[in-house]
C-alpha cells in the first residue's frame, strides 16, 4: 500500500486532507486526516476502508486530461437522463470495452 493508492480510496467516502502510509503490509500504521466538515460516518467509512482495504491494492492511473473530460461529461449525461453516475472503474471499464 501507498499513501497516494489510500487517499484516492478513502476520498471516495471522505473527504481528507492527508494520508499516510508507515509500513506497506502493517494496517495499524496507515492514516488519514478528515478534512474540517467531514462527518462521522464519513470518518467511519475511511476507517473502515483502512480495515478492508487489500493491501496489494493499487489504484487504477489517473485520468488524462481529455479522460477526464469525457469521464465528467458522461456522467452530466447520466444525471439528465436520471442514471446513475459512474465510477472512474466503471469508466475506465467502458472506455477498454468501446
Amino acid at each position: 500500500m501507498d499513501a497516494r493508492t489510500l487517499h484516492t480510496a478513502i476520498i471516495e467516502v471522505c473527504p481528507v486532507n492527508a494520508t499516510s502510509v508507515g509500513v506497506e503490509d502493517d494496517r495499524s500504521t496507515w492514516l488519514f486526516e478528515p478534512s474540517e466538515g467531514a462527518t462521522q460516518a464519513q470518518i467511519t467509512a475511511g476507517d473502515n476502508v483502512i480495515a478492508t482495504i487489500p493491501v496489494d491494492y493499487v489504484a487504477p492511473k489517473p485520468l488524462t486530461p481529455d479522460e477526464q473530460l469525457a469521464f465528467d461529461h458522461e456522467n452530466r449525461l447520466r444525471v439528465l437522463e436520471g442514471q446513475p453516475p459512474l465510477t472512474q472503474e466503471d469508466f475506465i471499464t467502458m472506455l477498454a470495452g468501446a
